[in-house]
């Protein structure tokens, strides 16, 4: 049977079960009289901790709002502060474009300064801008009106800058060329001289200008760019290989490429050499070598072929009796 518990053990049990059951007992009592349940103290702590933790947050929250809002009405500002701006240099008039004057001698201080002029035509400068004039020059489109210049045959570079409050400088860089082009009418039944330049494009004659340059023929207004520049490649080469014979040539015919037609100046005459594509320098000093004893033969010819390496074939071409 089972052994009886010690008479302190059982004192003890119900001494523990009499405090739990007594009302007010449970809690902890301090020398000032007060009492608290145990446990209280550190839940008060505990909401003391997270009051603590909490406030860092907010003030982080509202940092974060006051840096947006600041942020927000710089922006605003700078939005409005530039549309006042932009209104301003557009509707001024101290910005405004005056008209030009188009006739006599250009005023030093012309709304429109134009430098660089040599052949282009000052009224062609001016008909670019002829929509800005009254308008402020704030509103001009730049990169526009460079554009609209390069579509002068003569100008091959521009820029186009502002003189602030109401100026306009245009610089005009032009081309340079180097053959005067025989172009064929439309028709074909007459020819009209245009200058070309090193990239095959084809400018107008200017009145009063003359040019000592080569007439070449075979180029057409309306062939492509790229062929006019082959050509004009194939002139350029001819006479970078004959400049140290000191050669001048007055006209070439590059209708084909594979057989060019020289023009050569000699003592007075026009002689025609037939040059084919290759050895230019070669085949002009073996000509010169041998004009004396080429001439003496046939004094009327005014044709050679040289394309053969070990003879000159000469004949008359466009001669009477030939």
């Amino acid at each position: 049977m089972p052994r009886p518990l010690p008479r302190q053990v059982m004192a003890k049990s119900r001494t523990t079960l009499e405090r739990e059951e007594a009302p007010g007992e449970g809690l902890v009592a301090f020398d000032d009289g007060s009492q608290v349940e145990p446990g209280a103290g550190a839940a008060k702590r505990n909401r003391r901790g997270a009051r603590t933790l909490a406030t860092p947050s907010r003030r982080r929250t509202l940092l974060i709002g006051l840096i947006v809002s600041f942020f927000l009405v710089v922006f605003v500002a700078a939005v409005a502060l530039a549309y006042q701006v932009d209104t301003f240099l557009a509707t001024d008039g101290r910005f405004t474009l005056a008209a030009v004057q188009r006739d006599g001698e250009v005023e030093a201080n012309s709304p429109l300064e134009i430098v660089g002029l040599e052949f282009t035509l000052r009224d062609d400068v001016l008909r670019v801008f002829e929509k800005d004039i009254g308008r402020s020059l704030y509103l001009l489109p730049l990169e526009q009106r460079r554009r609209e210049l390069l579509a002068i045959d003569w100008v091959e570079n521009a820029t186009v800058s502002r003189v602030w409050p109401n100026r306009l400088r245009v610089s005009i860089h032009e081309r340079t060329p180097i053959a005067v082009a025989a172009i064929a009418g439309r028709r074909g039944d007459a020819l009209v001289t245009k200058l070309v330049d090193g990239h095959g494009q084809l400018m107008s004659r200017p009145a009063r200008a003359s040019f000592n340059l080569p007439v070449v023929f075979g180029l057409h207004q309306d062939q492509p760019i790229a062929y006019r520049k082959a050509r004009i490649d194939l002139l350029e080469k001819l006479q970078a290989e004959v400049e140290p014979l000191n050669a001048r040539f007055s006209e070439l015919h590059m209708n084909d490429p594979r057989n060019l037609r020289a023009t050569l100046v000699k003592d007075g005459r026009n002689l025609t050499l037939l040059l084919g594509n290759e050895k230019y320098l070669t085949r002009v000093q073996n000509f010169l070598n041998n004009y004396e004893a080429v001439m003496k033969e046939d004094p009327r010819a005014n044709l050679f072929d040289m394309r053969l390496e070990d003879r000159i074939v000469a004949t008359r071409e466009g001669l009477s009796g030939a």
